[in-house]
């Protein structure tokens, strides 16, 4: 099917990862909360040509993700990306994942994909999301979402599907992120992610996460508080093996740090940072946290935002 459209351009938010509620409870392995957030974003624009392929992008890496995705798909020629805006790889914000999904939505405006073919199977088909779904059901319904995790037993492996989709309140997100800092690469995770041991407090990860998913409903922030930094303490714990401590940089360590002695309560690292990002309710705490950033810009190079929870994933612009 071949649509009448030349040319698709989309505003795609990124993505904090909350944390895993769950490691290893076979069948399952994993279990993750996120959400999308309006600040910052990348802007796609996907358009047909005549000739070949003609790829604008900011970084070696987001050219690489790009031309891999329409080889997969066997689109050879006809096309033209160009990506602006805000792109960081392996910061936390989950870049890889929104190349992916934007480029696969303006294919399907375009009418490179099937109509009856979602997305979200594609994507997975080309090995997005296999341990985490919250970039992937972030990119489609926005807002608050959690996932079922991994699905592995009597021989069958399944991706993390769509388990919780929520609208949060409008709590403003402050999100840090010091540059020229990386977190974990794909390859560099996998010792990680490939041997999941059992977690000491998965019984009480359960019902953090009960507490989490009933906080966003219901609005209630001193609940979503205490189980959002509690979740992502026992995540620190976790990994701290392989990231050197319950944070993955000193940086980050130092920017929690800050945002804690100034009121912030729910915070924590988003994947494996160093992106660290805290959520605030008080007016008057955000000016105080902000002042305390600017400050502490002046020893750390450090780039950050003042958002909310974005209730979509993406912009057709």
């Amino acid at each position: 099917m071949q649509d009448n459209s030349r040319s698709v351009r989309l505003r795609i938010p990124y993505r904090l990862h909350l944390g895993f509620y769950r490691y290893r409870d076979l069948p399952y392995l994993f279990g993750s909360t996120g959400v999308a957030v309006r600040e910052p974003y990348l802007i796609m624009r996907v358009s047909r040509t005549e000739g070949g392929l003609t790829l604008r992008t900011p970084t070696a890496e987001s050219e690489k993700i790009i031309a891999g995705t329409l080889r997969e798909l066997n689109i050879e020629e006809g096309l033209s990306v160009e990506i602006s805006g805000f792109l960081r790889h392996h910061v936390g914000l989950g870049s890889r994942t929104k190349l992916v999904m934007g480029l696969l939505k303006s294919l399907k405006i375009l009418g490179y994909v099937r109509e009856n073919n979602p997305i979200d199977h594609l994507a997975k088909k080309l090995g997005v999301g296999r341990v985490s779904g919250i970039g992937i059901y972030t990119f489609l319904y926005g807002g608050f979402v959690a996932d079922t995790g991994v699905f592995r037993g009597n021989g069958v492996l399944k991706y993390p599907e769509l388990l919780v989709r929520l609208r949060p309140p409008k709590w403003k997100v402050l999100i840090v992120v010091p540059e020229g800092v990386r977190g974990f690469h794909e390859r560099e995770e996998e010792p990680a992610l490939s041997s999941v041991e059992p977690h000491e407090n998965q019984a009480e990860l359960y019902t953090l996460f009960t507490h989490l998913i009933t906080s966003v409903r219901v609005g209630d922030f001193r609940l979503f508080s205490k189980a959002l930094s509690r979740i992502q303490l026992l995540a620190g714990q976790y990994f701290s093996k392989y990231q050197g401590g319950i944070y993955s940089s000193e940086e980050s360590s130092i920017i929690a740090e800050t945002l804690s002695k100034n009121g912030v309560a729910a915070l924590g690292q988003s994947s494996w940072g160093p992106a660290i990002y805290g959520f605030v309710e008080d007016g008057r705490r955000i000016e105080r946290v902000i002042k305390a950033l600017n400050e502490l810009s002046k020893s750390l190079n450090l780039r950050f935002w003042l958002t909310e929870v974005s209730g979509r994933g993406h912009y057709i612009l």
